[in-house]
């Protein structure tokens, strides 16, 4: 991983975190943008480096394979393929708690600013609420997906929580709402996104979200 001047394009750091990386580096704080998140999928651990100078400033060992961190209200959320989910201490890599859900994870965990719950895709079948603070399970909702087909976090757009679910020849966008703050979960309506699954996570075009599957069809919403 590198960190460069964005003036003269001069490099100021670098920090080894394995071929095996793909994850891209995230900021601890959304505002000052001062520290930074970086993972090593080679010895499954996260480190917080200085966003200037490098400098390392704590690593905390995972131990398993993780999906992509959750960083929302300067808390980290780790997810591992084997369905455990750990909140770390964004000043300190310290876990603050932790989880294990009956089923494995293949998409990384959702939070939105100022909802008191996190949102974990399973495998298959379920979506799991859960406290953002102690992880408590506060609520199941049956999706009915089939193994493998969710492989993107889901994500929350306007108020609702979209969840893309591929098939053989087709993605489908389930979106869902909330009876009360985060919770009460509701199936709202389901769309026909595509002509064939989708691997790449959408993206935030102002108020509309941007959607492209595996065969080149877009989709804006």
């Amino acid at each position: 991983m590198f960190g460069g001047n964005a003036g003269d394009g001069a490099l100021q750091w670098r920090h080894f975190v394995g071929y095996e990386t793909t994850y891209q580096p995230q900021w601890t704080e959304r505002i000052q943008k001062k520290n930074l998140i970086l993972c090593d999928q080679r010895e499954h651990a996260v480190s917080c480096v200085d966003g200037q100078s490098g400098a390392l400033l704590w690593r905390s060992v995972i131990g398993q394979p993780f999906l992509n961190p959750t960083v929302v209200d300067e808390t980290i959320y780790i997810a591992t393929r084997s369905g455990v989910i750990m909140r770390l201490d964004p000043y300190t890599g310290k876990k603050m708690a932790a989880t294990q859900l009956p089923k494995k994870l293949l998409a990384p965990v959702e939070r939105a600013e100022g909802i008191p719950y996190i949102y974990a895709v399973a495998e298959d079948a379920n979506l799991y609420v859960l406290s953002a603070e102690d992880l408590s399970c506060a609520e199941v909702f049956y999706i009915g997906h089939f193994p493998g087909s969710v492989t993107q976090a889901p994500l929350f757009w306007s108020g609702y929580l979209l969840v893309p679910v591929n098939g053989s020849d087709y993605c489908e966008l389930h979106v869902l709402k909330f009876a009360e703050k985060g919770l009460r979960t509701e199936r709202a309506q389901v769309l026909r996104l595509a002509d064939g699954p989708g691997s790449l996570p959408p993206s935030r075009l102002g108020r509309c979200m941007l959607f492209m599957a595996d065969n080149g069809e877009v989709k804006i919403l």
